[in-house]
């Protein structure tokens, strides 16, 4: 009999996992269930208890009516949580909790103020039920226009962003049309074509939509550096198309693409605007965290550093003897050239690297390797970019 795979959809295991997460958010929502009934179901059970001991004075008459109370309660919360949205719920928790805090305080202080066993009289209760009502309704119309207003003014925020997610998702097009175009022999012999090529879009206003984003997220210089970067490659792009130089318009997109292949910043373009698109709405389904941030990026880093630490180090101080130099200078790409020499000779990291995208990984052991040549190595120092021999 043919063994079946353990990631096959046919497995035990497979199947194990998928009803493990299941059960795993079953037992989630049973707990936020539970949540409320204990911090909101109950203390509202006391505190009618105490009104309806102190009005009726029958203790049997008062545990049936607590009894239905409880059952319709239930069925009220209940049809609550199944009918608002759990992000609807989160909004408007203060509507809630914070008139039964005011509930209990209320009934705590008469308690703490009330002589003797002097008990409640019915024009009492009715009374403190009127004023309750009426300071019920303002808070619970307060908040609710407050939550409004809150929430266009983040519908506004989200609008700027989603404006800036269309510029960049815009201009990449322009830029594939734009290789595109210096790829097809017809086009690059007619001067006439070359003369009405677009633009890339851009528009200037682009930080401003960002500073939308970091209203919503709160600051993020990483994602900052990489609009930065995005946006001054167009702007050198537009600048050779104005001049007439489409080729080398290509060429410095080209470069620039290439250079994004050997980053070890924390977002490319595809993982920015992911970060950006994690602000236009309440809810996630994909995973925003970039590609340094996941574990199994993490791992397979910390990893390879320890098998390439003394490999990366001998290369360094090889090439600087070779090279009879004490340091590098900023012409020297010696952290792209060991990145690509790796590549070259090892079966393993051949492996890993399936997209030149993937490079950055590999950029990224080179690099942090470089960091622990101050403190670990004997041979070779790393600084502000450069090598340099001890």
């Amino acid at each position: 009999m043919k063994k079946i795979e353990t990631d096959c959809p046919d497995s035990w295991i497979f199947e194990q996992d998928i009803n493990k997460v299941i059960l795993d958010n079953c037992n989630r929502k049973r707990n936020k269930f539970s949540l409320v009934v204990i911090f909101v179901f109950v203390p509202l059970v006391v505190v009618v208890y105490y009104l309806l001991s102190n009005y009726y004075g029958d203790v049997q008459k008062v545990g049936k009516i607590i009894i239905g109370f409880e059952i319709a309660g239930i069925l009220v919360l209940y049809l609550t949580i199944w009918i608002l949205k759990k992000r609807i719920v989160k909004k408007y928790w203060p509507m809630i909790i914070i008139p039964v805090i005011a509930l209990l305080i209320v009934i705590a202080v008469i308690d703490i103020f009330t002589e003797g066993n002097m008990s409640l009289q019915s024009s009492d209760i009715l009374s403190f039920c009127g004023d309750y009502l009426a300071f019920l309704g303002t808070f619970c119309l307060g908040y609710f226009i407050y939550i409004q207003d809150r929430l266009k003014m983040i519908e506004e925020k989200r609008t700027k962003v989603r404006m800036l997610i269309a510029l960049m998702e815009n201009a990449d097009i322009g830029l594939l049309n734009l290789s595109y175009l210096t790829r097809n022999e017809k086009f690059i012999k007619s001067s006439e074509k070359q003369n009405h090529v677009k633009l890339i879009p851009y528009n200037s206003d682009w930080l401003l939509y960002y500073y939308e984003y970091e209203a919503l997220k709160g600051e993020n210089p990483d994602l900052r550096r990489t609009l930065n970067s995005f946006f001054g490659n167009i702007m050198n792009v537009n600048a050779a198309i104005k001049l007439g130089q489409i080729e080398k318009a290509d060429q410095i997109n080209h470069n620039y693409v290439d250079r994004k292949h050997y980053s070890t910043g924390k977002y490319n373009e595809f993982e920015a605007i992911t970060c950006l698109r994690d602000a236009c709405d309440d809810y996630h389904f994909c995973n925003t965290k970039s590609w340094i941030e996941r574990k199994e990026t993490v791992d397979l880093i910390n990893e390879l550093c320890k098998k390439y630490y003394f490999i990366i180090e001998n290369y360094v101080y090889v090439w600087l003897l070779r090279h009879n130099v004490e340091t590098t200078t900023e012409k020297d790409d010696l952290n792209r050239e060991i990145v690509d020499w790796l590549l070259l000779n090892s079966s393993e990291i051949k492996e890993k690297v399936k997209f030149p995208n993937d490079k950055r990984i590999i950029s990224k052991v080179v690099f942090d390797c470089s960091l622990k040549f101050e403190s670990k190595s004997v041979k070779v120092s790393y600084m502000w970019g450069e090598y340099s021999l001890k």
